[in-house]
């Protein structure tokens, strides 16, 4: 008799990803939002910093995981840091 398996449930979070660029290299926003439409990722909101770019991005662990990694790989990127947010609570920012 075979067992079925029941499959997780897949859950949708909220990230804020800040982007830190190389200072005095141009930042490529192309390769940015290129490396982010390679998953099933959704962009909700985009806004500059003193640092470079902070995207909050709505999707699934693994993909967000995967698009993480994709830009953390963009040669004019020197850091990328990727926190759970809230994007209703941060809007008053």
């Amino acid at each position: 008799m075979m067992s079925k398996i029941g499959h997780a449930k897949t859950k949708i979070i909220d990230v804020s990803i800040l982007v830190r660029s190389t200072p005095g290299t141009p930042f490529d926003v192309n390769r940015v939002f290129e490396a982010l439409s390679c998953e099933r990722v959704k962009v909700v909101r985009v806004g500059p910093t003193s640092e470079g770019l902070e995207l909050i991005c709505r999707g699934e662990v693994r993909d967000l995981r995967l698009t993480g990694e994709r830009l953390a790989g963009l040669p004019f990127l020197v850091g990328v840091s990727m926190q759970r947010c809230d994007p209703e609570a941060d809007l008053s920012l």
